[in-house]
């Protein structure tokens, strides 16, 4: 059979369906993350660190946590030397450079480059 036969493309369909979650009904879009979604409520932990012992439900998240012991900070400023483990730390740190302020007080409309900032202020209101 080609590359576009029925059977084929039968198939590729039945791996693309979306799958609901027996125990809280969530529907799970791409073949095989169902699994990987049960691990949620097992709470299985099927990678662990060989370094530090922690364990994570999925590998993608084990290799993040590699960097912590490897010193890799893949993203970096493009405007100063500031390097980071993660991209949303990346993320907020632009916000230094471009004067945003996305965070907003509800109680006073004071705005704040980073959450962290605004959690503090609300713990002192």
């Amino acid at each position: 059979p080609g590359l576009d036969s029925p059977d084929k493309l039968v198939r590729k369909r039945r791996s693309q369906m979306p799958q609901e979650c027996p125990v809280c009904h969530k529907v799970i879009h791409g073949a095989g993350k169902l699994p990987r979604h049960m691990r949620t409520h097992t709470g299985e932990k099927p990678f662990a660190c060989q370094i530090c012992g922690v364990r994570f439900t999925r590998n993608d998240k084990l290799k993040i946590h590699m960097r912590k012991h490897t010193g890799e900070r893949p993203y970096s400023c493009q405007h100063c030397s500031a390097r980071f483990l993660h991209s949303y730390d990346l993320k907020n740190h632009m916000h230094l450079h471009t004067g945003a302020r996305p965070y907003e007080c509800y109680l006073c409309h004071k705005a704040f480059a980073k959450d962290d900032h605004l959690q503090r202020h609300l713990k002192g209101q």
